[in-house]
């Protein structure tokens, strides 16, 4: 089993318009309450059927889904969270909440058999994107399938950006690796003894995971570790 199998990303992103994907996500990061409203109205006007705009223009509700006009929806809004709380430890987090969402997002996708879908991000900050694309990852991974390196067709997912915010492929990279690091770790903890031997960490440490060469890596050997006196047998 490659670790290579952890890094490939469950998805095609792209930075484009797109106007055939089947599911479309509305993510409204502005922090001014009126502009989240009025933005919000407009996605309502233009997507639910007659029969919903009433329902979902009344909501207080932060995230909704519904089937709409032409494809299933999902509306993620910012807020402004009331700081403060035992010197800030039970604050609300801004990168959890929209991670944790994206991935509830991503299951329920998954869940209706959807090929693609399109996430529209309005007034976001790259601290909102960074968590969407990480949740997205972080979701996406399933341990039998990676053990196995089973072949899946990866969800096709347009990402499209209106607001000051400009995001690029390369910040899209970089949110991904920071996922595939957590995956590392998740799977390395979910692999069975046998097949994480020493040896085998050793392996994957030297030549799965394939650091930049200006990285130095030491490996204790039983000799070493006698030396420091951590010889655990």
């Amino acid at each position: 089993m490659s670790m290579q199998s952890v890094l490939k990303s469950h998805f095609q992103f792209e930075i484009k318009s797109e106007t055939n994907a089947q599911a479309d996500v509305y993510v409204l990061g502005s922090l001014a309450a009126t502009v989240r409203k009025n933005q919000y109205g407009k996605i309502i006007e233009q997507t639910a059927l007659e029969r919903q705009k009433k329902k979902w223009i009344q909501t207080d509700k932060r995230v909704i889904n519904y089937s709409g006009l032409d494809t299933v929806n999902w509306i993620l809004q910012n807020k402004t969270i009331s700081k403060g709380q035992h010197h800030g430890l039970l604050d609300e987090s801004l990168y959890g909440w929209f991670r944790d969402q994206a991935g509830t997002v991503l299951t329920q996708i998954n869940a209706q058999g959807l090929d693609s879908a399109r996430f529209l991000f309005h007034d976001c900050s790259a601290e909102v994107v960074r968590a969407v694309v990480i949740g997205l990852e972080l979701s996406a991974y399933n341990f039998l399938n990676t053990y196995t390196d089973r072949k899946t067709t990866p969800l096709k997912i347009y990402f499209q950006f209106s607001g000051k915010n400009k995001i690029n492929k390369n910040l899209i990279s970089s949110y991904q690796n920071e996922a595939f690091s957590v995956q590392i770790a998740r799977h390395l903890v979910n692999l069975p003894p046998n097949d994480l031997t020493p040896d085998g960490f050793e392996k994957i440490i030297l030549k799965d995971l394939k650091f930049p060469k200006t990285m130095k890596i030491a490996v204790w050997d039983h000799k070493k570790l006698a030396q420091e006196n951590m010889n655990l047998h």
